[in-house]
């Protein structure tokens, strides 16, 4: 099986994170549509309001199937709620028009349907630092980083169960580009017949073809000619 890279970093520039093979991005612009996966064309455009006393529903399990639940799952009034951004001062690797906020000392909340090997966000985008936590099956907190409009990644070799985003200096918390990885295991071996062969790349093709979320391999949540690229570099690294 090929390996993870173990880290924990926190990106000190507002650019967006670096994903690899299994990785989802949610943007809180869109839903997953009928086919349940993000960045294809049935994906459903959110229009949100600007402010929370607008706003009247709150994140559960809109994004469940793409391995993610906010909690808790009987919602909170004015907890994982989706707004417009247009009130908010919001860097440059803010991607438009939404993000995700809670307000005052809630939290933003959720809990992973399979535990991940990394996460990722943009955060402190509200007027000041958030802290992003994470934590294992057990409830224990595995890594909390601060950032103010910054992308924040943990990876620390640890399966994260659940993570917190808290308002550190902010009197909001508020992020976008929420990513996530399960690990892939060896993901060019895409036929999962324990060899890498034409038939990975023939795999490949028909996962690309059928616009499933294998197919985003760099994580970008586009399906493009660099996700080939993405799959091409993965097979010339084999598998372990």
């Amino acid at each position: 099986m090929k390996t993870k890279p173990m880290f924990l970093a926190v990106a000190l520039s507002a650019t967006a994170a670096v994903a690899g093979p299994g990785a989802v991005t949610i943007n809180f612009d869109v839903y997953p549509g009928p086919d349940g996966v993000l960045g294809t064309p049935d994906d459903v455009p959110i229009a949100a309001p600007t402010t929370f006393n607008g706003q009247a529903e709150q994140l559960t399990n809109q994004y469940a199937s793409v391995g993610i639940l906010f909690t808790p799952s009987a919602p909170i009034n004015d907890q994982n709620e989706i707004l417009d951004a247009a009130s908010f001062n919001t860097p440059a690797s803010h991607t438009p028009p939404n993000l995700l906020a809670s307000s005052g000392s809630l939290p933003i909340e959720a809990t992973f349907t399979t535990p991940v090997i990394r996460v990722s966000a943009l955060v402190g985008i509200s007027g000041g630092a958030d802290t992003l936590e994470a934590y294992d099956a057990n409830g224990t907190l595995i890594a909390a980083i601060q950032g103010d409009d910054t992308v924040v990644t943990i990876d620390v070799g640890v399966e994260i169960a659940r993570i917190r985003v808290v308002a550190t200096v902010s009197t909001t918390p508020a992020i976008d580009n929420l990513t996530f990885e399960v690990d892939a295991g060896c993901y060019a071996d895409c036929d999962g017949s324990g060899a890498l062969n034409i038939f990975d790349y023939i795999c490949f093709g028909n996962e690309y073809a059928a616009g499933t979320s294998y197919a985003d391999c760099d994580g970008s949540g586009q399906l493009n000619i660099f996700d080939y690229i993405c799959f091409g570099n993965e097979y010339a690294a084999g598998c372990p």
